[in-house]
């Protein structure tokens, strides 16, 4: 017996010896831990409620709750069986929920067999273009190059100056003046991103003086405790303005593939109910 097993055997008996609880003992397997009212919890039950990364202690507390909780329902169960006068509306509640059920899980199955996931590129710029209304801007999008490099150095005036300098369109000539040196540059020319998680990336997020002056000079530098973050705004684009594909193209994408989804269910839908009436299994009472 594992020591998991011993501690929460020693737990159920402190259990019933503290409530006073009288069950008659029964001869029960080394893996059931309890038995009640011939309902049985086992320690293989038990254990797949524990997940495996956690701590000693606290899966032996979390198995003292999901034994608890597992007596309390059994027991509520049992007296809900015994005491309840009439069951019809429960009944009907489990038919409507087990058909429910067995509809989601075969639309679920049928949808992941069928669905194409793959959204292109042409496919999310039609959508975007069709739907420019309603996508404005909240926030400020920029696209920007900068150096990072030691905060230690004190003079840093010629790389302010080649950063402010380059272009998107001749990094080259940035990337060629690092050579040699522990300096880096990051680019997100490319494709446009939020002014708040540029700021976020440079750890400079709390900074309102950066906040308040990046835009309007198109350039500043900011540091943390290590490092210095030169940086060149290329482009910027305000709350208000046309929010770029770039921004938008994932949440294009998932709702592309939703609206596929709910065409396959209408799809399967339609297709039953020819079925039906090629089979003559469906009669609408017309009168």
């Amino acid at each position: 017996m594992t020591y998991f097993k011993i501690c929460v055997a020693l737990f159920f008996s402190a259990f019933l010896f503290l409530t006073s609880c009288h069950y008659e003992e029964e001869a029960m397997s080394e893996d059931v831990l309890i038995s009640l009212y011939g309902k049985t919890l086992t320690m293989k039950e038990l254990e797949k409620m524990i997940p495996d990364d956690i701590s000693e202690k606290d899966s032996i507390e979390m198995a003292k709750k999901h034994m608890q909780k597992w007596m309390n329902e059994t027991l509520l169960y049992r007296s809900a069986i015994e005491n309840l006068k009439d069951s019809s509306n429960i009944k009907e509640k489990v038919r409507d929920f087990r058909k429910q059920m067995y509809i989601y899980e075969y639309e679920s199955q049928y949808v992941e067999s069928e669905l194409d996931t793959i959204v292109t590129r042409e496919e999310v710029k039609a959508y975007y273009e069709n739907n420019l209304q309603s996508y404005a801007l909240d926030r400020k999008a920029v696209k920007a190059h900068y150096m990072i490099m030691d905060a230690e150095i004190p003079a840093y005036y010629r790389e302010l100056d080649k950063v402010r300098r380059a272009t998107p369109e001749r990094m080259d000539i940035l990337y060629d003046a690092i050579k040699g040196t522990n300096k880096t540059i990051v680019e997100h020319n490319d494709k446009w991103m939020y002014m708040d998680d540029l700021l976020k990336e440079i750890h400079a997020v709390d900074n309102r003086d950066v906040r308040q002056k990046a835009l309007q000079l198109g350039y500043f530098a900011v540091e943390d405790s290590t490092k210095r973050y030169i940086v060149k705004i290329n482009e910027k684009i305000m709350p208000g303005d046309t929010m770029p594909v770039d921004l938008i193209e994932s949440k294009i994408s998932h709702i592309i593939v939703n609206k596929r989804k709910q065409e396959l269910i209408t799809n399967l839908k339609n297709q039953l109910i020819q079925d039906a009436k090629s089979s003559d299994a469906i009669v609408i009472n017309e009168n």
